[in-house]
């Protein structure tokens, strides 16, 4: 068996962080601090994934003569403007944005750890996913639903299925793909819904005069139902 030898040294090194150049120049627009943070997360998941493979193709690493390094923690220390965006500036209200070209007496230290721990998935034959979980679409809510068989976990297509939203008379009817999949887009400004990108349907519903409503999936056969899902359709209020 491979030898695994796993680093915990801390970066005590400030991150630098060059933005990228369009055919105007910098690219304006500011990220999100969420948006950084995933993207160390999954730098972290890709070295991981490489690590892995690396072990299967090396004759020496599988055979234990050579040893697997794997980084499985990172401390990272930001520095950065930071200043709070409203409205569709960032997506959803009350996104803490940062600023990578700020100058020096206006930034911030944002320090922070990323390792890797597995997640556990619950083993859901039908499941709601929000697509959009850093609310870049928001108030648009991109969801997808999924189905899986019984036994080994294989997508059933052509299924039937019906999205629920709450203040909705009636579910609104889909059918899953080859993948066992069916996306749905929910606009509440437009009042308006497409599945799988297809033709923009009246949502029979005004879903800005409250604040926050739901979705989940049922299946009728087999009788199943998903996750529910807690979106907003406009802002809460400030006093």
């Amino acid at each position: 068996m491979a030898a695994r030898r796993r680093g915990k040294k801390k970066a005590s090194r400030r991150v630098v962080v060059v933005p990228r150049e369009t055919a105007q120049g910098p690219e304006p627009r500011h990220p999100s601090l969420e948006e950084v943070i995933v993207a160390f997360q999954r730098s972290l998941g890709r070295a991981g994934r490489s690590a892995i493979e690396t072990s299967r193709s090396e004759l020496g690493i599988r055979s234990g003569d050579q040893p697997l390094y794997v980084v499985d923690r990172l401390d990272i220390t930001l520095s950065a403007g930071l200043r709070v965006a409203a409205g569709r500036e960032g997506g959803a209200p009350g996104r803490l944005l940062v600023d990578f070209d700020a100058p020096e007496e206006e930034r911030s230290e944002v320090s922070f750890t990323v390792e890797a721990r597995p997640i556990e998935v619950e083993d859901e034959r039908l499941t709601l996913a929000d697509l959009d979980p850093l609310g870049e679409d928001w108030p648009r809510a991109r969801l997808r639903a999924t189905l899986v068989g019984e036994r080994g976990g294989k997508p059933l297509a052509s299924a039937k299925l019906f999205l629920h939203v709450s203040g909705r008379a009636t579910p609104i009817p889909l059918t899953t793909n080859e993948f066992g999949e069916v996306d749905v887009e929910i606009d509440p400004v437009g009042q308006r819904y497409r599945i799988d990108q297809g033709r923009r349907r009246p949502l029979e519903v005004d879903l800005t005069r409250q604040v926050g409503y739901f979705a989940y999936c049922t299946c009728p056969d087999p009788e199943l139902q998903s996750n529910v899902i807690r979106l907003t359709s406009r802002r809460a209020p400030t006093d």
